[in-house]
């Protein structure tokens, strides 16, 4: 398949579309995406949640640490 490259606008309708719930597959027929590139995009997301996490519970660890509450 040939490289296209995929706008953020493209990327964050991806993501909106699977946070409502729909599969990957529908969301690759609405996006005309491979299911792969959908896929990706879903993990890397994930992933970045996952780091926005950790680093909000380590800052209210350093917080705590210090009486600044939290």
């Amino acid at each position: 398949m040939a490289y296209k490259e995929v706008s953020r606008v493209e990327i964050t309708e991806v993501i909106r579309q699977w946070q409502a719930g729909r599969g990957i597959r529908e969301v690759a027929r609405s996006t005309g995406l491979a299911r792969n590139t959908i896929r990706k995009y879903i993990l890397t997301a994930q992933g970045c949640h996952s780091l926005f996490i950790q680093i909000l519970k380590g800052l209210r660890q350093g917080w705590s640490s210090r009486g600044l509450g939290g």
